[in-house]
Protein backbone atom coordinates (compact mmCIF):
# COMPACT_ATOMS: atom_id res chain seq x y z
CA UNK A 1 0.00 0.00 0.00
CA UNK A 2 1.52 3.16 -0.73
CA UNK A 3 1.16 6.54 0.27
CA UNK A 4 -1.95 9.01 0.30
CA UNK A 5 -1.69 12.40 -0.71
CA UNK A 6 -5.03 14.38 0.23
CA UNK A 7 -7.70 15.30 -2.08
CA UNK A 8 -7.61 18.68 -3.08
CA UNK A 9 -10.82 20.79 -4.11
CA UNK A 10 -11.57 20.92 -7.81
CA UNK A 11 -13.13 23.65 -10.24
CA UNK A 12 -12.56 27.33 -10.37
CA UNK A 13 -12.68 29.61 -7.40
CA UNK A 14 -13.64 32.79 -9.18
CA UNK A 15 -16.73 34.30 -8.23
CA UNK A 16 -19.68 33.78 -10.21
CA UNK A 17 -20.65 35.58 -13.54
CA UNK A 18 -22.83 38.27 -12.56
CA UNK A 19 -21.70 38.69 -8.65
CA UNK A 20 -20.13 41.94 -7.94
CA UNK A 21 -17.99 42.41 -5.04
CA UNK A 22 -20.23 44.55 -1.84
CA UNK A 23 -20.14 48.06 -1.88
CA UNK A 24 -17.78 49.72 0.91
CA UNK A 25 -19.24 50.50 3.90
CA UNK A 26 -21.44 53.54 3.79
CA UNK A 27 -21.37 56.35 6.73
CA UNK A 28 -24.81 54.97 8.08
CA UNK A 29 -23.42 51.73 8.23
CA UNK A 30 -20.70 52.26 9.92
CA UNK A 31 -22.54 54.23 13.02
CA UNK A 32 -22.13 57.47 11.80
CA UNK A 33 -24.43 60.58 11.12
CA UNK A 34 -26.07 61.19 8.02
CA UNK A 35 -24.44 63.28 5.77
CA UNK A 36 -25.43 65.61 2.94
CA UNK A 37 -25.99 64.02 -0.38
CA UNK A 38 -23.39 66.13 -2.22
CA UNK A 39 -21.64 63.66 -4.88
CA UNK A 40 -19.61 62.55 -1.56
CA UNK A 41 -20.32 60.42 1.16
CA UNK A 42 -17.89 62.75 3.54
CA UNK A 43 -19.07 65.78 5.20
CA UNK A 44 -18.33 68.95 3.27
CA UNK A 45 -15.80 71.29 5.27
CA UNK A 46 -16.87 73.88 7.42
CA UNK A 47 -16.61 77.49 6.66
CA UNK A 48 -14.41 77.83 8.90
CA UNK A 49 -11.83 75.27 7.40
CA UNK A 50 -8.58 77.05 5.48
CA UNK A 51 -6.94 73.93 4.39
CA UNK A 52 -7.90 71.43 1.30
CA UNK A 53 -10.32 69.03 1.07
CA UNK A 54 -8.14 66.06 1.35
CA UNK A 55 -6.65 67.32 4.70
CA UNK A 56 -10.53 68.04 5.76
CA UNK A 57 -11.55 64.79 5.37
CA UNK A 58 -8.36 63.57 7.14
CA UNK A 59 -8.75 66.08 9.99
CA UNK A 60 -12.64 64.86 10.30
CA UNK A 61 -11.76 61.05 10.09
CA UNK A 62 -10.35 61.43 13.45
CA UNK A 63 -13.60 61.24 15.76
CA UNK A 64 -14.79 58.31 13.98
CA UNK A 65 -11.68 56.70 13.88
CA UNK A 66 -11.31 57.25 18.18
CA UNK A 67 -8.42 59.73 18.10
CA UNK A 68 -11.28 62.36 19.61
CA UNK A 69 -10.73 65.94 19.24
CA UNK A 70 -7.51 67.79 18.41
CA UNK A 71 -5.06 68.99 21.21
CA UNK A 72 -4.88 65.77 23.09
CA UNK A 73 -3.50 63.07 20.87
CA UNK A 74 -2.72 64.55 17.59
CA UNK A 75 -2.46 67.96 16.39
CA UNK A 76 -3.12 69.93 12.65
CA UNK A 77 -0.34 71.79 11.68
CA UNK A 78 0.93 71.87 14.95
CA UNK A 79 4.92 73.04 14.48
CA UNK A 80 6.67 69.84 15.81
CA UNK A 81 8.67 70.87 19.29
CA UNK A 82 7.20 74.05 19.29
CA UNK A 83 8.94 75.61 16.46
CA UNK A 84 8.87 75.23 13.05
CA UNK A 85 12.16 76.72 12.51
CA UNK A 86 13.59 73.19 14.54
CA UNK A 87 12.74 71.14 11.66
CA UNK A 88 11.77 73.53 8.54
CA UNK A 89 8.31 72.50 8.00
CA UNK A 90 5.35 71.85 9.85
CA UNK A 91 3.21 68.37 8.90
CA UNK A 92 -0.06 68.56 8.43
CA UNK A 93 -0.81 66.16 11.14
CA UNK A 94 1.08 64.68 14.07
CA UNK A 95 0.10 61.94 16.09
CA UNK A 96 1.90 62.81 19.14
CA UNK A 97 1.04 59.80 21.79
CA UNK A 98 2.75 57.55 18.16
CA UNK A 99 5.25 59.85 17.04
CA UNK A 100 4.12 59.97 13.52
CA UNK A 101 3.17 63.05 11.84
CA UNK A 102 1.61 62.84 7.93
CA UNK A 103 1.00 65.07 5.08
CA UNK A 104 -1.62 64.69 2.78
CA UNK A 105 -0.44 64.82 -0.64
CA UNK A 106 -2.37 67.57 -3.13
CA UNK A 107 -0.93 66.30 -6.83
CA UNK A 108 -1.37 69.95 -7.82
CA UNK A 109 1.46 71.01 -5.65
CA UNK A 110 4.44 70.33 -8.28
CA UNK A 111 5.78 67.16 -10.38
CA UNK A 112 6.31 63.69 -8.63
CA UNK A 113 9.74 63.85 -8.37
CA UNK A 114 9.91 67.26 -6.48
CA UNK A 115 7.13 65.43 -4.44
CA UNK A 116 9.26 62.03 -3.92
CA UNK A 117 12.50 64.75 -2.70
CA UNK A 118 10.53 67.01 -0.45
CA UNK A 119 8.92 64.02 0.95
CA UNK A 120 12.39 62.25 1.39
CA UNK A 121 13.63 65.10 3.38
CA UNK A 122 10.79 65.57 5.63
CA UNK A 123 11.15 61.86 6.91
CA UNK A 124 15.14 61.63 7.33
CA UNK A 125 14.13 65.67 9.42
CA UNK A 126 11.48 63.94 11.65
CA UNK A 127 13.13 60.25 11.93
CA UNK A 128 16.27 62.61 13.69
CA UNK A 129 13.31 63.35 15.97
CA UNK A 130 12.53 59.75 16.82
CA UNK A 131 9.12 60.57 14.84
CA UNK A 132 8.11 57.95 11.53
CA UNK A 133 6.83 60.80 8.80
CA UNK A 134 4.26 59.04 6.41
CA UNK A 135 2.34 60.65 3.41
CA UNK A 136 -1.44 60.12 2.47
CA UNK A 137 -2.53 60.43 -1.01
CA UNK A 138 -5.40 63.01 -1.70
CA UNK A 139 -7.33 60.17 -3.57
CA UNK A 140 -7.23 57.58 -0.75
CA UNK A 141 -8.71 60.17 1.97
CA UNK A 142 -11.18 60.64 -0.90
CA UNK A 143 -12.16 57.34 -1.22
CA UNK A 144 -12.20 56.18 2.67
CA UNK A 145 -10.69 58.53 4.94
CA UNK A 146 -11.34 56.56 8.02
CA UNK A 147 -9.55 53.54 6.69
CA UNK A 148 -6.88 55.90 5.15
CA UNK A 149 -6.40 57.27 8.81
CA UNK A 150 -5.96 53.83 10.13
CA UNK A 151 -3.86 52.17 7.94
CA UNK A 152 -1.42 55.66 8.54
CA UNK A 153 -1.85 55.03 12.23
CA UNK A 154 -0.08 51.69 11.94
CA UNK A 155 3.02 53.33 10.43
CA UNK A 156 2.20 52.42 6.73
CA UNK A 157 2.20 55.07 3.81
CA UNK A 158 -1.26 55.23 1.78
CA UNK A 159 0.41 56.83 -1.37
CA UNK A 160 2.08 56.07 -4.20
CA UNK A 161 5.26 57.85 -4.38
Amino acid sequence: MGLRLPRLPRGPYAPKLGTLPPEPATPKEIGLPELPARGSRWPPPPDWWEGSRAEWLMFWAHTPAGRGPTGILWGYQVPPFGSASVTGFVPDFLEMDLRISFDVNDPTEGSLSQNRDRYALRRVIMESFSYTHLLCDASAAFFNPITSLRTLLTGQDVSIL
